[in-house]
This record gives C-alpha cells, structure tokens and sequence, in this order.
C-alpha cells in the first residue's frame, strides 16, 4: 500500500495506491480482523496503542528511504486509536498493511505523475465548472466561494495552447478560465493566494507521486 498522511491521520484513505494481495490469506486474515473487537485505547483485535505498536519503527518510503519529519525520523505517536478514520478504514488499512504484514510505505513525491485530493463540503471545483457554465456574475457574486474554488483549480491545471482542444472537457475549462479572468475575479478581497489551499472549503494532500 502507498499512500499519504495528513494532519489529521498517519494514512489519507481517499488518496492510496493499493496492489494486488499476495495471497488470499491476507483476506482471509482481513475478514478476522474485521470482525475482532475493537476500541480506541486498544484498537483493532486489541493488539496496542499506536505507540506501542510504531513508536519505535522507522516509517518508510517506496525507495526504502527512512520518512523524515523536521528534520528527524517521522514516526506514528498517538496513544490512541482515535485519530480521524481510526475505527474504519484508515485504521483498518494502517493496522494490517502497516503493522500486521509490514507493507505499507509512503510516497516520494519524485514520480512523473501526481493525483490532488479535494474534499470538503460543497461541490468539486470540477463540478462547479462543467455544471454551470456562464454563471460567473451571477447573483452570488463573483467573489463567491465557489468562483474562487474554481478558478485558483483552473489555475493548477496545465491548460496551455499545445494541449489538444478536442475534449469537450477541455474548451469548458479554457472558457471558464477566460471569463473568470474577464471578470476581474482576482480583485476580491478573499482571495486565496496558497496555490496549496483552495479557498475555505477546498483542501488537497501532498501531491501524490507514488513511485
């Protein structure tokens, strides 16, 4: 399994690459482990706290570097099972993967390709742009929040001329981006200027290069 931490857990189930089991014990062992008791001080099949069972294991990357955190050896410290997604699949994935079988690793973020992970209340960015075209100066206002998700998601999107124009996809978002631009939508006064953070509502982990 490779996936991403994040604030608020050691692994981001919403952005995870995960390979084909090696055997159909690991399943097997899964389903037992599923149906085993479980609570935050002990969690999954009561084995120990996240600090008895990482505390003093070296977190790893796909090229077998040590994951570093400020300058030191990152590590998993919680004294309990209570971080977000702990008793579902975050927890779940973290205890077999990273603790049981000893396969879980982190990304480098050195690979040719990335995935953005948005979530948050509200709509995609992507939904907001396809599902309301000309929309722009619409009663809401240009420096509605979902204009502003938009547009700064149009931004980090590599819409140069050279890309083909054939998609469908495509000619909305270069439309949406012009008349977003035309608007002047880059004076509102809540404008977010981290190319990390999407306004208020929108967030996505570390750009996810898993090899």
């Amino acid at each position: 399994m490779v996936a991403s931490p994040d604030w608020s857990s050691p692994v981001n189930a919403g952005l995870m690459l995960l390979l084909p089991p090696p055997s159909h014990a690991m399943f097997k062992r899964g389903l037992e482990v599923l149906y085993a008791p479980f609570n935050t001080t002990h969690g999954w099949n009561l084995t120990g706290t996240p600090l008895q069972l990482f505390g003093t294991r070296k977190l790893r990357k796909v090229d077998g570097s040590v994951m570093m955190y400020a300058g030191a050896p990152a590590n998993i410290d919680n004294p309990k099972w209570d971080f977000v997604g702990a008793d579902v699949d975050q927890g779940f994935f973290l205890y077999m993967l990273h603790q049981y079988y000893e396969l879980g690793v982190y990304p480098t973020n050195a690979g040719q390709y990335r995935v953005r992970h948005y979530w948050g209340g509200g709509k995609k960015p992507w939904h907001i742009i396809l599902g309301n075209p000309h929309t722009w100066n619409s009663r809401r206002g240009i420096c509605h929040s979902d204009h502003l998700s938009a547009y700064n998601y149009l931004r980090m999107l590599p819409l140069e001329r050279r890309m083909s124009n054939s998609t469908p996809c495509v000619r909305a978002y270069r439309a949406a981006l012009a008349e977003l631009e035309a608007s002047k939508i880059g004076c509102c006064t809540n404008m977010e200027t981290n190319p990390r953070r999407i306004h208020r509502q929108w967030y996505f982990g570390a750009e996810f290069k898993p090899f």
